[in-house]
Formats: structure tokens, sequence, C-alpha cells
């Protein structure tokens, strides 16, 4: 498996996209466990903590610091398309692009909660 580059994101620039040979690996690391956990199956949520976790690296490379006081807030900037979609963070810190969106009826009509 490659290992990010330190190099492949500056504070400057905050989008990043994932090739078809770090999708692939990604595929080849769930394949290489599966055998040791035959029952397991396909793991639902390993794509989202995947991401997860690649947001997280990508913020403190944005913010060039591993303490949260100071990635946090460079969270915001973090802009990459992952094994999930599009990962990106508003001001309040929710992800722009969510897999589950809500709706209130009111007034006759569906409208998005914000």
């Amino acid at each position: 498996m490659q290992r990010p580059r330190g190099d492949s994101l500056q504070p400057s620039e905050t989008r990043r996209e994932f090739t078809n040979d770090e999708a692939t690996d990604f595929t080849a690391i769930l394949t290489k466990i599966k055998p040791r956990t035959p029952d397991a199956g396909v793991q639902l949520y390993a794509p989202y903590s995947y991401d997860a976790a690649t947001a997280l690296i990508e913020g403190m490379k944005a913010a060039d610091s591993t303490d949260p006081a100071t990635y946090l807030p460079a969270m915001q900037k973090v802009d990459f398309k992952g094994v999930t979609g599009n990962i990106a963070f508003d001001a309040k810190g929710d992800i722009k692009e969510g897999g589950i969106s809500l709706y209130r009826y009111a007034d006759g009509k569906w409208e998005p909660l914000k």
C-alpha cells in the first residue's frame, strides 16, 4: 500500500482527489484482511472510517500540526474526493454532502432541515 506523501497537500492547496490506484489499494487492504476475518463479510463502515481518517490527516497537514486545537479549525479547508464521495466541511464542522438528508413537512410542503 502506498503511504500518503508528506508533500501531497500544501496549506494553500486544499482539494485532493484519490487516484484509481489509491482506490485499488483500499480494495486490496480489505481483500487482504478478509481471510483473517472470514465471517465478517463486507465491512459496511470501513470506507467511511477510511475517509474519516484521511480527512483528519489532511486537516493536520493543512494546519502543519497534530495538536487538535490547531488542526480542528483547519478542517473547514479540507476538501477531497474520498472513497465514499466528496469530503468537505462547513463552518460548523458538518459534512457538506452528507449521505442522509432530513426533511420536515411544514406549510403543506417538504423542506430540508438546516
